[in-house]
């Protein structure tokens, strides 16, 4: 038997995240219930050895969790600066890291939108560095952004790594992946609990 470890590497990008639940789930607040980010690691790796068991039989490590978003570099609101303090506070969890870019505003035809920068490059950036040190062979991505196809193409063809992938959608990036978690069904640990016992993301 073949007891080498593999090791699984999570990336999140925590906007796309929340933009796929509030699509899948207008009629509820954007709340988790309050163990999601508590046991997040250890649930995504039960998954990820359940659905690995049927063709790989060797022991799978937890590497660690890397969370992407941004943030404007002045909060304008009290909403901003709660976001702040939350990706601050995930980034004390154990297994967890957050990085973030910056949200910028761009003015057109009187109307503001906002740009995100340095959350997809800084996704693909460090799955990439991790790969080439050759830091894990199992790697979860957790959006429904087609944008990240390319390096799902190049971790599971040139680096040879098995990308598993989580999101909301029966989208590309999932049929590219793998294979995958359909957070869709996961609603035991995803929806919100009553008024007042759930937290937000």
């Amino acid at each position: 038997m073949n007891t080498a470890l593999n090791r699984l590497a999570i990336f999140m990008d925590l906007s796309n995240f929340q933009g796929s639940y509030r699509s899948m789930h207008k009629h509820l607040p954007l709340q988790l219930h309050p163990n999601f980010w508590k046991d997040f690691n250890a649930t995504m790796l039960s998954h990820i050895k359940s659905m690995s068991t049927h063709y790989d039989n060797r022991e799978i490590s937890f590497k660690g969790t890397w969370v992407f978003d941004a943030v404007r570099r002045a909060p304008r609101n009290e909403k901003e600066e709660k976001h702040r303090r939350f990706l601050d506070a995930l980034d004390m969890y154990s297994g967890i890291s957050v990085e973030k870019g910056y949200v910028l505003s761009n003015w057109h035809n009187g109307r503001e939108r906002e740009i995100e920068k340095g959350v997809d490059s800084n996704l693909i950036v460090k799955a990439m560095h991790l790969a080439h040190q050759k830091s894990y062979e199992y790697c979860l991505i957790f959006s429904d952004d087609g944008d990240y196809i390319p390096l799902v193409e190049y971790l599971r063809n040139i680096m040879g790594i098995i990308v598993f992938h989580a999101g909301f959608r029966d989208c590309e990036l999932r049929r590219k992946s793998f294979d995958h978690i359909r957070l869709e069904d996961l609603t035991d640990q995803l929806l919100p609990r009553p008024q007042g016992q759930a937290n937000s993301i």
